[in-house]
């Protein structure tokens, strides 16, 4: 029994923090870092709906047990995409937060079109300003558009009309 108690903890450790390696975030075995300041929790380009969401079961986990911080996630959207993939994309998130039983109400999203594909993951602390969050790492606030999590399933296609 202790063998398989270690190999678990093993297992959680290496895929935890082989992913989290290029933040400053660290899982330390259960408990984790607190947060108290904006932080960079992760960053990735384009992947597969899978691997998505195992990245985003690792901001589930954090925010969840760390009461005192919410989440903005920037999905910078390949300009090519068809909004086809892009809705697909996003209905797979939405069902996703929703079997995780994710706090909605400390997550918001952020899309902008850009060149590439690439999702940027911060955790900050409950009294950040969001749109000034935005302003800092972009210096382009105006052209994001902002949803809540809770509200994605209902406006998942005002995001991204027909042309």
């Amino acid at each position: 029994m202790k063998q398989i108690i270690l190999v678990v903890i093993l297992v959680l450790s290496f895929s935890s923090t082989s992913f989290a390696k290029k933040t400053n975030f660290l899982f330390t075995g259960i408990s984790t870092v607190k947060f108290d300041e904006i932080v960079r929790f992760d960053e990735y380009g384009k992947l597969s709906l899978n691997k998505e969401k195992e990245r985003l079961d690792n901001l589930f986990f954090s925010i969840t047990n760390d009461k005192t911080v919410k989440s903005l996630i920037v999905f910078k959207l390949n300009k090519s995409d068809s909004r086809k993939k892009k809705l697909k994309r996003f209905k797979v998130i939405s069902k996703h937060l929703d079997y995780r039983k994710a706090d909605k109400s400390r997550i918001t999203f952020a899309f902008i079109e850009a060149d590439n594909e690439q999702t940027i993951v911060y955790v900050e602390p409950q009294d950040t300003d969001l749109l000034y969050l935005l302003d800092l790492i972009s210096g382009e606030t105006a052209k994001h558009k902002i949803i809540k999590a809770e509200e994605l399933s209902q406006k998942i296609t005002e995001l991204f009309p027909k042309k």
